[in-house]
C-alpha cells in the first residue's frame, strides 16, 4: 500500500473513531441509550467472525442473537434493549454512515423486529468504514473507541471482548 493510500485510510479511521464517539443517543431515561453502540459492536463481531462478508447487513437471527448477547453483557440496565434490534437498526441511519435499503421504497420506523424484517432489505455501511472493518487492527481500534466512550464502567468485564 502506498504512503498516500495509508494516509487516506488513517484519515478515514480517525473520522470514524470521531463519529463513534459522537453517536446521537436517547437520554430520555438518564444515561445515554446504548442501542447504537451495541449494534455497531454486534456488526463488527459478525464481520470479525466472517459471518458478514459483504456490505449488506440483514436483520438476521444471527444479528439479533449477537445483539442480545452483547446487550446482556454491556447494557447498564436503564433501557429495555434486548429484543429491540429494530430501534438502533432504523435510527443508526441518522449517523450518516449506516444506510438502509427498504423493500418497498418507503421506510417508516418499524415497531418491532418482525416489522423491521418486513420493510428492510438490508443496511450497509459507508464503503470506507466497511473496508476498515476488514482489517483486524483497524477493527480493534474502532472497538476500543466504542468501549471507552460508551462502556467505560464495564472495562473489567470487557478485557476479552
Amino acid at each position: 500500500m502506498s504512503e498516500n493510500q495509508e494516509l487516506h485510510r488513517e484519515k478515514n479511521l480517525a473520522y470514524y473513531c470521531q463519529r463513534f464517539t459522537e453517536l446521537k443517543t436517547s437520554k430520555r431515561l438518564g444515561p445515554n441509550a446504548e442501542y447504537k453502540p451495541i449494534l455497531i459492536l454486534s456488526v463488527i463481531d459478525l464481520i470479525a467472525q466472517g459471518f458478514i462478508e459483504n456490505n449488506q447487513i440483514a436483520a438476521s437471527e444471527q444479528l439479533i442473537d449477537t445483539f442480545n448477547k452483547h446487550w446482556d453483557i454491556l447494557s447498564s440496565g436503564t433501557y429495555q434493549g434486548k429484543d429491540n434490534l429494530h430501534l438502533p437498526f432504523f435510527y443508526l441511519q441518522s449517523e450518516g454512515f449506516w444506510h438502509i435499503e427498504s423493500k418497498n421504497n418507503s421506510l417508516k420506523q418499524p415497531s418491532s423486529v418482525k416489522k423491521l424484517k418486513e420493510v428492510v432489505e438490508y443496511a450497509s455501511l459507508d464503503p470506507e468504514l466497511f473496508e476498515l472493518l476488514q482489517d483486524k487492527n483497524y477493527r480493534k481500534e474502532l472497538i476500543d473507541v466504542l468501549i471507552a466512550t460508551w462502556f467505560s464502567a464495564n472495562q473489567k468485564i470487557l478485557k476479552n471482548f
